[in-house]
């Protein structure tokens, strides 16, 4: 093999673990005296995965592994999938290791992170979810380079920085021409609504429920509404929304979605890490309904720091669009009628959001000496 060395960035099963990959290539690059390499993604073979590739135009390499089950009877095919990942590793880096690997946790790294150790090559894990996974506990206690965007027990010998995002996370900080950049007026006021890559069936049910409430939609008569509804059926959203006679753009999603943040007056959001990150850097009022079926309920925990500083609010989901519109319901409307209290929570947001963790991540890379291939 010749040419540039491979940093092999490993991370799958949804966005929000290849986006930060991609974040932290992105601030590879851009550090000064920075030598070339090429970058490969190791990602797992589900779809979302390669939807993900194909939308970031990035060289991978979909591995076969299966996710971490505590079930006996799944553990042959769990076995087996390692194997097949293994050797698929092995063939691709026969002749010339990377230099340097990242992991941002799921189970597509542990396999990964194995073999890379089993090498002696450089490394890094980085945590994202303010509790860590299984493969991420695993893995923290075979490396000495383990980051975490959140502070945490479970991991208590890893340095804290923050969230990676990559350069399309980041919005204009004018929000007026963050909304005209998306073809928005740029006077208006603009609702984000996302669920996240994989989308949100009972966050969109109940969204299409609450805008059939005739106080609702009077309260949204002078705003304008982008929502992300993900991989579910739009139909129903754009029905909702045309029956309330409001003004909504309606996508699976956006990428870039910088301008989406920055731009809104306020979002509904899950609160996967990766959102609550971009919510936080683009300094925007959220209300975080949390993914509700997660058996350690990370993503409300994932949220609490902008809680904590005024600048969101936590909505519990009750998977069902007539509960649902009753907890959301209330406190929607308080937010979009109460301007000043939404630029009060803006404030607290850009007094407080961290540094961009991409970078400090970049640096860590560079001082490894990832330009020397092993």
């Amino acid at each position: 093999m010749s040419g540039p060395p491979v940093i092999l960035f490993a991370g799958g099963g949804t966005g929000g673990h290849i986006y930060p990959n991609l974040a932290i290539e992105q601030a590879l690059a851009t550090l000064p005296n920075a030598a070339p390499f090429q970058p490969l993604y190791a990602v797992s073979n589900r779809a979302v995965d390669r939807r993900v590739i194909e939308s970031i135009d990035r060289p991978a390499l979909a591995l076969p592994m299966l996710g971490l089950r505590m079930n006996p009877l799944a553990w042959p095919a769990l076995a087996r999938s390692y194997r097949r990942s293994i050797g698929m590793l092995r063939q691709r880096f026969d002749r010339q290791a990377p230099a340097a690997v990242v992991a941002t946790g799921g189970f597509v790294s542990v396999p990964v992170v194995h073999w890379a150790m089993s090498r002696g090559i450089p490394t890094v894990v980085v945590n994202l979810d303010a509790v860590p996974g299984r493969a991420n506990r695993h893995l923290a206690r075979r490396t000495a380079h383990c980051f975490t965007a959140y502070a945490t027990a479970q991991l208590s010998s890893a340095r804290v920085i923050g969230f990676p995002l990559r350069q399309g996370s980041i919005g204009d900080s004018d929000p007026g021409k963050a909304r005209r950049a998306l073809g928005f007026d740029p006077v208006s006021p603009m609702l984000l609504i996302v669920g996240g890559s994989s989308g949100a069936e009972s966050l969109n049910r109940t969204v299409a429920a609450l805008v059939g409430k005739a106080e609702v939609a009077q309260a949204l008569q002078s705003w304008n509404i982008l929502h992300l509804h993900g991989q579910d059926d739009p139909a129903p959203l754009v029905d909702a929304y045309r029956r309330a006679e409001l003004r909504a753009r309606v996508e699976p999603f956006l990428d870039p979605i910088g301008n989406a943040w920055s731009g809104a007056a306020m979002a509904i959001s899950r609160a996967g890490a990766g959102s609550v990150a971009e919510a936080w850097a683009n300094a925007c009022p959220t209300l975080f309904l949390p993914y509700p079926f997660h058996r350690d309920q990370h993503q409300k925990h994932n949220a609490r720091p902008l809680v904590d500083i005024g600048g969101a609010a936590i909505v519990d989901d009750p998977a069902d669009p007539r509960q649902g519109t009753r907890a959301l319901g209330g406190v929607l409307m308080q937010w979009l009628t109460d301007a000043d209290q939404r630029q009060a929570r803006r404030n607290r947001l850009i007094e407080s959001r961290p540094v961009n963790g991409a970078t400090v991540l970049a640096q860590h890379l560079q001082s490894l000496g990832y330009n020397t291939a092993t």
